[in-house]
Formats: structure tokens, sequence, C-alpha cells
């Protein structure tokens, strides 16, 4: 729009573009080197024409707050988890032979048990920490203890260590697993020979198995 008013420092805009008018100048478009009174410092003009003079961009005022989003799923917990427990002897475990669990407790869905076979199964895609322990008397000319956490059918070695025999000995490991839905795995026995699990007449559980889901 136009303003015929020439006053010092007065704001005119025209077609998104600004200037000042000059007292100085008989024109309304001051040059750079004329504009010396304005308080509007980001403003110049490059020529005569209204187009030359440089668009002032200003931030509007802030937008409404966009509607919430649908709840994602819940995340894995602490109220999804596994525990095992041997309880009753198992002698002359063979070489290549799964030792089962007596009794697993199972909280959540991301797991089951199959007693019958000692497989364990991840029901959900996701990583998971376990922990294992059995308490193991090897069998004459047994060297070597080595319980292996297997993931089958395919029989590819998971976790676990290997330690000299003597009469008992604890043997265990713990692992950081990503699992897909339908990994199955069990605890077998890859010693150099057979192995027995044996009660040594205390209280408690002579095998253990904990996992829990973290991601």
């Amino acid at each position: 729009m136009n303003n015929s008013n020439n006053n010092c420092n007065k704001e005119v805009f025209y077609l998104g573009h600004w200037y000042h008018n000059n007292p100085f100048t008989n024109n309304r478009y001051s040059k750079k080197d004329e504009y010396t009174r304005s308080t509007h410092l980001s403003w110049h003009c490059c020529d005569e024409t209204p187009s030359c003079c440089q668009h002032r961009c200003k931030k509007g005022a802030t937008g409404c707050t966009g509607p919430t989003g649908p709840t994602g799923p819940t995340g894995p917990g602490f109220n999804s988890y596994l525990n095992g427990v041997i309880t009753t002897e198992k002698r002359s475990i063979a070489t290549g032979d799964i030792i089962i669990y007596d009794n697993v407790n199972i909280v959540g869905p991301d797991y089951s048990y199959n007693s019958l076979t000692g497989l364990f199964t991840f029901n959900t895609t996701g990583v998971y920490v376990l922990d294992w322990k059995i308490s193991v008397t090897p069998n004459a000319g047994t060297v070597s203890i080595q319980i292996d956490m297997i993931k089958f059918p395919s029989l590819i070695f998971v976790g676990g260590i290997s330690i000299t025999a003597t009469n008992p000995l604890l043997n265990g490991s713990n692992i950081v697993y990503a699992a897909t839905a339908g990994d199955t795995f069990g605890f077998v026995n890859n010693s150099t020979g057979p192995i027995s699990v044996v009660l040594v007449g205390l209280l408690g559980p002579v095998g253990t198995i904990s996992i829990h889901r973290i991601l």
C-alpha cells in the first residue's frame, strides 16, 4: 500500500517487502548509504524500486498442539521372566545329551518349556539375559566339564565354558542373547565323558536357570 506521510522512520509495507520513508529524498525508497536514521537496522535496499527491497521474514505464532498419538506397545520388563531348577539326581548323562530341568516357572508370554525334551523356546523376538548353573559330578574317565547352551535343531553353540573336572564342581555361564521368535535351545553335556548331577544332602536345587527379557 502507499503512504504519503514522510515522517522519519515511518514503516510502510509493499507487496510483502518493507522500506522506510526518507525525509532526505524525494522518493519513498532509500538507498542503503542514505538510510542512517532508522532504528530498523536490518533494513536495506539496493536501488530505487520496491522490488529490490529485502523481504522481511517474521516468525509466526506457535501453532496449536496436535492430537496425541496412539499408545505404543508395552515394553519388556521384569514382569516377563523364567526360573528353572534341577531338584532330582541325574546319573550318567552321556556326552551330547540334554540336561532336563525338573521345575520351570514361567511368567509372561515370552517363553515356553518342554519338560520331556528339556528344550526352551523363545516365543517373542527380543534381547534376553540368561544365567545357568549346574552342580556336576564327573564320571570316571571324564577329565573336563562343559555344559553348553545349544540352539536346536541347528546345533549351533550359543554359550558355555569348559573347566577341569573335580568332584563335584559348579559349571555354568551367562549370556545376552538376541532371539528370534521360535528359537529353541537346550543345555547339552559337551564334556569329555559322562557326568552326573548328584544331590549332596543339602536343601536347595543342584541346578538353576534364569531368563528375563530386556528389549
